[in-house]
């Protein structure tokens, strides 16, 4: 038996892979034509998330009409078409005034959800996430005149009957809301039911803003707020399952509490995934200032280098051990891969190694799912293949999300359709 042990590298390349990284916001008014040309013209390369805001204020005392959804149909059809993976946040509001914009009465928020989410069970393909329950000044639901709890598990409910097993996640703005839509049972046995959280006051004072407790007023009860650090553990086990993003704020809480290494671990801390990189250009600009002097591969990087490629999952292939023998005629592959991002991967994928100096063939690796492997985790993945006489002995990797098909790229180099070079004779 001959074995082989071949470490790999690690780049500092920006992956823009599904599912994670840095995103803009687009807001359309949904009785208004969509203008599918300035839509795409707007796009960004290195992002493959969009959020999309769908104002429906304009129908606020009144039924949708056909109209809103032929226009939904298209937006949603045109970022699906150019390979962006939408968070979508239904809302009344986008200038903060939110109880001045939603409907007189609830029942009216009930049956514009209603027809959202049953619409909406034909395009799970093209939403990711859906981001908050209708109500609040920007849809964040906080500032509403039906923000409590029990309208909140209503909304849900409407939505869940018509999105329920389907490929969707979900998202609330705070933990306690989280918490009030779900039994303490529901957490323990993990029954998330895809929701997760966003948070838009990431870094805006001790509390983020109101997403948490002040530690001063700090309860254990479920149905309450927590302080910051008992909601950070919290976030963080419900986010090994699923997404958590946002927007990151300026402040002097900020300036005065964290450097490049408190900012990096309280983004890993949440398993923050996305980041709206045009909220607040102050704290952006302070990312782009700061330069990374710790040494290794990130070594004059900027911090928001280092952040945008660590948003969400990053996967990098360490090493790879390949025994072979000659009676056997065939090898018997390791490869250990590790996730230095911040978050795991959300939705299932799967790894095929690829034979020959042209792919001539092609194996899929059973139990090759990298859901598995969380944050500082490294898994390993086997696979046993044969020896093909006649063939070059040419190995390549590559993953990809099973939903679509789409890559997923490894922080490692790779080739122009995104494998890595595992071994070449």
């Amino acid at each position: 038996m001959k074995k082989q042990l071949i470490n790999l590298t690690e780049t500092t390349n920006y992956l823009s892979n599904p599912g994670c990284g840095w995103y803009t916001i687009y807001i359309f008014d949904a009785g208004k034509e969509v203008e599918k040309e300035k839509i795409v013209n707007s796009l960004r390369e290195d992002e493959s998330i969009a959020l999309v805001e769908f104002d429906i204020s304009a129908y606020k005392n009144m039924e949708l009409p056909n109209v809103v959804f032929n226009h939904l149909s298209d937006i949603l059809n045109c970022f699906y078409e150019n390979g962006k993976d939408v968070i979508f946040r239904l809302l009344y509001d986008t200038k903060g005034h939110g109880k001045e914009s939603e409907p007189v009465h609830f029942e009216t928020v009930l049956s514009h959800v209603g027809k959202v989410a049953s619409f909406m069970a034909s395009y799970v393909h093209c939403v990711y996430i859906w981001q908050g329950l209708a109500l609040g000044s920007w849809g964040e639901m906080h500032s509403t005149r039906f923000g409590t709890i029990e309208n909140y598990q209503k909304i849900w409910k409407v939505i869940r009957d018509s999105l329920k097993d389907k490929d969707i996640f979900f998202a609330v703005r705070r933990p306690v809301l989280w918490r009030g839509l779900h039994t303490k049972s529901d957490f323990l046995r993990g029954n998330y039911e895809n929701m997760g959280l966003f948070n838009d006051g990431i870094f805006g004072s001790c509390t983020d803003l109101g997403t948490y407790a002040k530690n001063s007023e700090e309860s254990t009860d479920w149905d309450a707020p927590w302080g910051p650090k008992a909601e950070f553990e919290f976030a963080g086990k419900l986010c090994e399952k699923v997404p958590h993003g946002g927007e990151a704020v300026n402040s002097i809480f900020y300036a005065n509490n964290f450097g490049t290494k408190e900012t990096i671990s309280r983004l890993a801390s949440m398993k923050i995934s996305y980041l709206n990189q045009n909220h607040d250009p102050g704290i952006i600009e302070r990312w782009k200032c700061k330069i990374m002097d710790k040494g290794g591969i990130w070594q004059g990087k900027s911090l928001y280098d280092y952040i945008g490629t660590h948003l969400g999952y990053r996967y990098c292939i360490r090493r790879i051990l390949i025994e072979s023998g000659l009676i056997m005629k065939k090898l018997k592959i390791s490869i250990l891969i590790e996730n230095i991002g911040f978050a795991p991967v959300y939705q299932e994928t799967e790894l095929n190694l690829y034979y020959g100096k042209s792919d001539e063939y092609r194996f899929k690796i059973k139990e090759s799912d990298l859901r598995q492997c969380l944050p500082g985790k490294i898994s390993c993945f086997k696979v046993v293949i044969p020896i093909v006489q006649g063939i070059q002995l040419h190995l390549s990797l590559e993953a990809v999300r099973k939903i679509d098909g789409r890559k997923i790229l490894f922080a490692n180099p790779s080739t122009k359709d995104g494998k890595v070079i595992l071994y070449q004779a």
